[in-house]
């Protein structure tokens, strides 16, 4: 480009220049490094000045350049953008929609997510997770049609959701909602049976909270960014004289270390057979733990493969309708009600067989691993706590 001045416009610009600057290869294109990723520099050969013409400080024609635009600054940082949600307003919102629930005299807690960031081992989260009795159920659809975040209200989450009714989370349906139209889109899931959980979680509720035995149950999913808060979670409890901590420990040296100053029950050690271990062989005890925590993954697997293949027809009728597109709460509602009476299995965990369901999760855990580790397995069959039949008649 030699001694030619060289112009910095916006991509804005060179778009608009495109036409009449043509194809001349002389007018080369290119990037600048990662320190101005928006910007690109275009290289103009310096016009030729003719008698008569006015010529500026830079030696340009104005008449040849009167349609370039400088500017340094990216044209999408130019435009103005909504303020950004915190997330201790997101938080607020969250526990305010609970605290009204509550209030009316529904048994609510929240869970999962949020409730780590409670308990101290995790920082934040954008979306929150509840549990709700039957009650609360009701109570809880008439807070979120009403609730409103920066003038957004609620909907309920793309085709596969299931209508907020305690009949169908009874059976380990959950409802999902979300708070469209804002820089960061709010998303608040509803359960009434926690999954996993091996005692009844509304004996379980700490203020706005669920307490951390079920958060930590909770937790065993088949997702593998899960499973470090059931360590810690385990920990906190121990911590905290609950000796339950135990059964939500995955890490062989974290176990190992705690047998040195925390009593182990008997009733423990049946309950999760990989604790004989302790102390006995590190490796064996690494083995067993990882045989255990396949299981979980596995049995998670199942449970949601049972109910993707349950919800299909449910799915496919609210896709196709046309009224729900656009709806109100309330009418979307109502039109899932309808789908989920004629096309949505009230508890399809049940229908299946929850004997069924872990038979399939060890079959594939033992495909994984041998046989000979299976003996370690815990008794999942304590962990469907809360799921029933009603009627939707």
């Amino acid at each position: 480009m030699g001694s030619d001045p060289v112009l910095r416009l916006s991509t804005f610009d060179i778009l608009s220049e495109r036409g009449r600057l043509g194809r001349d290869p002389a007018n080369s294109v290119t990037r600048l490094g990662p320190h101005r990723p928006r910007s690109i520099i275009l290289g103009i050969p310096r016009p030729q000045a003719v008698a008569g013409d006015h010529v500026d400080s830079l030696g340009l024609n104005p008449a040849l350049t009167s349609t370039i635009t400088f500017n340094r600054t990216p044209r999408h940082r130019r435009l103005s953008q909504p303020a950004k949600i915190s997330q201790a307003d997101l938080d607020r919102f969250y526990e305010s929609i609970v605290q009204e629930v509550q209030d009316r005299g529904g048994i609510c807690a929240i869970t999962s997510g949020m409730a780590c960031v409670k308990y101290g081992v995790a920082q934040s989260t954008k979306d929150c997770d509840v549990l709700c009795d039957e009650v609360g159920v009701d109570l809880m659809r008439a807070v979120i049609a009403k609730a409103t975040l920066r003038g957004a209200t609620a909907a309920y989450r793309g085709h596969i959701t299931p209508p907020l009714d305690h009949r169908w989370l009874a059976g380990g349906w959950t409802s999902h909602f979300i708070w469209e139209s804002l820089p960061v889109v709010p998303q608040l899931d509803v359960f009434s049976v926690a999954p996993r959980a091996s005692s009844n979680w509304t004996d379980a509720v700490d203020g706005l909270f669920v307490e951390m035995q079920i958060v930590a149950e909770m937790k065993r999913t088949d997702r593998a960014k899960d499973w470090p808060f059931c360590d810690s979670l385990g920990v906190k409890l121990i911590d905290s004289g609950e000796l339950t901590g135990w059964l939500h420990i995955f890490e062989a040296a974290t176990l190992e270390e705690l047998a040195s100053g925390v009593p182990l029950p008997d009733d423990l050690l049946e309950r999760r057979p990989a604790l004989r271990l302790i102390g006995i062989d590190h490796f064996d005890l690494r083995k067993a733990l990882m045989v255990e925590q396949t299981f979980w993954q596995e049995l998670d697997r199942v449970r949601i493969r049972i109910h993707q293949d349950f919800i299909r027809k449910y799915m496919h009728a609210v896709k196709h309708d046309p009224r729900v597109k656009n709806s109100p709460l309330d009418v979307q509602h109502q039109l899932r009600i309808e789908h989920a009476l004629e096309w949505l299995p009230q508890c399809p965990i049940l229908d299946f067989g929850i004997a069924t369901l872990i038979d399939e999760a060890k079959m594939a855990t033992q495909r994984l691993h041998s046989k000979e580790w299976m003996k370690f397995l815990p008794d999942a069959t304590k962990h469907f706590c809360g799921l029933k039949r009603i009627s939707l008649s």
